[in-house]
């Protein structure tokens, strides 16, 4: 009954959309399964939704209010993101040893035709899309070593891999340096620019010549910078230092905003004149940033601040489901949120007209003490075959580790 009223609520929403929108929620989906994971960009809105057993990729188009089934393969899709007439998403028909084997697709709406942009069996995750750019993380392996032993397609650390689709072509974010520094988390992609935090040592748990190894007391995370305009040569830079352990970072032309692990303030980094400084105090988190406007979460509610004036607002919704992150376009906000019983999508749209993205611009690093060029930076691995005194304990249940040595060398700072 609750879902009829619903729907009922929906249809009149629909037809006043234009007029009574602004400064509402407005439920995109009224499906009895679960959709989830929305992202928008203008006028369209992807999400991943449960309807046919399988998880399939929808599209809602908020100018002529139509729902549209994206992928129709019985296999899994899902994770979507949008950029103009360009979809991308993560799909599992190829797969061979299940969730660690899947691929990145591509769906160009002009000509609704599904092109295939990774061949290689590994477990990517994390894909986005802006513009020319598709980026994910890839674990990505041999297919031998994913058949003969499946926990082999985990034994590799991350790469950043970044697709050029005016050149069909990839490449990965060098130099990649195994076990111990490593991208991590989601990357974010802003014209030639894209963010991204990098984790180093700590307990990220690697493989050398199959003894796990651990440096427990080497853990730190950066934000760093990628510049994409000389593909397939990368050349990239970290942007926020590594003793801050920075934990995310999202990229909207000149402004770049981030948060520090074990805090939840939200920073804003102005790549064109370096400036620093907090915007958000905590607790936030699940940010995302769009022209002046920026989405997060606290605690379990949908707030958004505008950087030209300082100002934070609570949208007038309810809580909404944090493991699955806002996405923002224009002045539109599209999120996931269990109102009757299942997870939907709904979207608010802030009164006020939309924030214009600003051009990227050649980023400054000044003020940043603690910026390292990593165009130069070595980094060395050796696997010692030493026995830690961890692994001294194993007969006693601890769990084995080997021990591990590391030589990173650093040009100045600058």
């Amino acid at each position: 009954m609750r879902k009829i009223i619903y729907f009922i609520i929906f249809l009149i929403m629909k037809s006043s959309y234009s007029s009574t929108a602004l400064g509402q929620e407005v439920p995109i989906t009224t499906d009895p399964a679960t959709q989830i994971h929305p992202a928008i960009d203008g006028d369209r809105i992807v999400y991943t939704d449960y309807r046919n057993g399988a998880s399939d990729i929808y599209l809602f188009d908020l100018s002529s209010q139509t729902e549209t089934r994206i992928t129709s393969d019985p296999s899994y899709q899902k994770d979507a993101k949008i950029s103009g007439d360009k979809i991308v998403y993560h799909d599992w028909r190829n797969y061979i040893v299940g969730w660690a084997d899947n691929d990145i697709y591509l769906l160009d709406l002009s000509t609704l035709t599904e092109t295939r942009i990774t061949s290689v069996q590994s477990k990517k995750e994390n894909v986005t899309i802006n513009g020319r750019w598709i980026a994910w993380l890839d674990w990505r392996t041999d297919v031998d070593e994913c058949l003969t032993d499946p926990w082999g397609c985990y034994r590799r650390d991350l790469m950043m891999f970044f697709h050029d689709l005016q050149t069909n072509s990839e490449a990965p974010l060098p130099p990649w340096i195994p076990t111990f520094d490593t991208p991590w988390g989601r990357p974010s992609v802003s014209g030639d620019l894209a963010t991204y935090k990098r984790k180093s040592g700590g307990d990220q748990a690697g493989w050398c010549d199959e003894m796990v190894i651990n440096l427990p007391d080497d853990e730190y995370s950066s934000i760093e910078l990628a510049d994409l305009s000389q593909f397939p040569d990368i050349s990239y830079t970290e942007l926020i230092g590594g003793s801050t352990n920075a934990s995310w970072a999202d990229i909207s032309g000149d402004n770049v905003i981030y948060g520090i692990l074990e805090q939840s303030d939200i920073y804003l980094r102005v790549l064109s004149t370096g400036e620093d400084r907090m915007i958000i105090a905590g607790p936030a988190d699940h940010a995302r940033i769009k022209g002046d406007w920026v989405v997060f979460v606290r605690n379990g509610y949908l707030w958004y601040y505008d950087i030209s004036t300082d100002l934070e607002t609570q949208m007038p919704v309810g809580p909404v489901e944090t493991y699955y992150a806002p996405s923002i376009s224009g002045n539109r906000i599209v999120y996931t949120a269990d109102r009757f019983g299942n997870y939907d999508i709904f979207m608010y749209e802030i009164p006020g007209p939309p924030s214009p993205e600003p051009e990227p611009t050649t980023p400054s690093l000044a003020g940043n003490d603690e910026a390292v060029s990593h165009e130069e930076r070595v980094g060395e691995v050796f696997c010692a075959g030493l026995q830690s005194p961890w692994a001294m304990m194993g007969s006693l249940g601890v769990p084995f580790l080997a021990a591990g040595l590391i030589r990173r060398s650093r040009r100045r700072k600058y």
